[in-house]
């Protein structure tokens, strides 16, 4: 298996003191693509 092309660990994202999303981990191979979508689809 080839080493991904970008990979995260443990992205947070806030809004001031509210979490958004935290503990995102993935790993993309060269040509994927991901998309994350929230609960109204923006």
């Amino acid at each position: 298996m080839k080493a991904p092309a970008l990979e995260a660990r443990a992205l947070e994202k806030w809004y001031g003191p509210l979490p958004a999303v935290w503990g995102i981990d993935f790993a993309l191979a060269a040509g994927e693509f991901l998309t994350i979508f929230g609960p109204n689809g923006a």
